[in-house]
């Protein structure tokens, strides 16, 4: 599939006349709990020409590209991204992580994660990530007896996402597993493991029986990361690194 990811990336910057400066696997694939039929789900950023940015109107600043059930691409424009750094945008953050990188300007990743620690903002990452779990455990519902397996570790990472936070003050990791030995009761984590060795054999759809301590974990870590998340700090750097950093991005030949 990297080749086909690649040379889909390549279109994308002759289509649109771009430059991807950073291009990486987001979704279950980089988190480390996929099934065998999980898709591709490629981020990356982007700049235009220098001449882009002399512009009155707002322009487009995303690309979506949908390509099959098995790959999609979708981007944000430089500007936004860093826009969404300074907001301290945990979506971004992930991408910055990932451990399946496809394309990077030279020094670019590094340049980011860099800005990305500089901006974080605890309080921030902590209401993304309890915003997700909510939003799942709504959809799963209070008289549910099975969920799907992939809907279970989507609820598990973000809520250990936001409890990460809280209890040790930095980013939490993209991957699953450092997220793990924050499953403290034994029972719990022993059915994780079993439900890992199952999602790595079985397809999206797999369900699997909703356990009482499961729904009281993800309820009972839900309350106890909102009675903390107030207090969470927030961080109030201002925007000269980052307008200094696009400068210098889009001051690049296109071709750099």
């Amino acid at each position: 599939m990297r080749p086909q990811i690649l040379a889909l990336l390549a279109g994308l910057e002759a289509e649109h006349g771009i430059r991807i400066l950073y291009a990486c696997e987001s979704g279950s694939r980089a988190w480390g709990f996929p099934s065998p039929d999980s898709d591709y789900d490629v981020r990356f950023v982007y700049a235009h020409p220098a001449e882009w940015y002399f512009s009155v109107e707002d322009l487009k600043d995303t690309i979506e590209k949908p390509v099959s059930d098995l790959l999609d691409a979708g981007g944000w424009e430089l500007r936004k991204a860093l826009r969404g750094l300074r907001k301290s945008n945990a979506t971004l953050f992930e991408w910055l992580q990932s451990p399946i990188v496809y394309r990077e300007a030279e020094g670019f990743g590094d340049a980011m994660r860099e800005l990305m620690h500089a901006y974080f903002s605890p309080r921030a990452v902590v209401h993304h990530h309890l915003g997700l779990v909510r939003k799942l455990w709504l959809e799963v519902g209070p008289a549910t007896a099975d969920l799907r397996l992939k809907t279970a570790f989507y609820l598990l990472r973000s809520l250990l996402s936001a409890a990460w936070v809280l209890e040790k003050g930095t980013l939490p990791p993209m991957a699953f597993e450092p997220l793990r030995p924050l499953i403290r009761d034994p029972d719990l984590a022993r059915l994780v493991d079993r439900w890992l060795a199952q999602k790595a054999a079985s397809d999206e759809r797999t369900r699997v029986p909703l356990p009482g301590p499961f729904r009281a974990f993800i309820e009972g870590g839900v309350a106890l990361c909102e009675t903390h998340a107030q207090s969470a700090p927030v961080n109030q750097n201002g925007p000269e690194p980052l307008n200094e950093f696009f400068r210098q991005m889009i001051l690049l030949p296109h071709d750099h």
